[in-house]
């Protein structure tokens, strides 16, 4: 698989999953100023990783393979914790 869609896809899902958490806890009434910089956080990294895979790429952009899979890995960590606290 290419490795600029596997790292950009990672910044989707974590953006999403930081999205997801900040969200749930403004639902809860926990709504500080962590949770709003979270949500914007969260939401610039879906917009950006999402218009980076969908849209305009930069060519000499090529990300070592050790970043790649990190960031794979986290994602994969960020999602499961988004899925246990939506099931909890």
């Amino acid at each position: 698989m290419d490795k600029k869609n596997l790292f950009h896809g990672s910044g989707l899902i974590g953006g999403g999953a930081l999205a997801v958490i900040s969200l749930l806890s403004i639902a809860n009434n926990d709504s500080n100023i962590v949770t709003t910089l979270m949500l914007i956080g969260g939401v610039g990294m879906f917009l950006s990783s999402g218009y980076r895979l969908v849209g305009k790429r930069s060519a000499n952009f090529d990300p070592n393979p050790i970043l790649v899979w990190l960031s794979v890995l986290f994602a994969a960590i960020g999602l499961v914790g988004v899925v246990l606290l939506v099931l909890r």
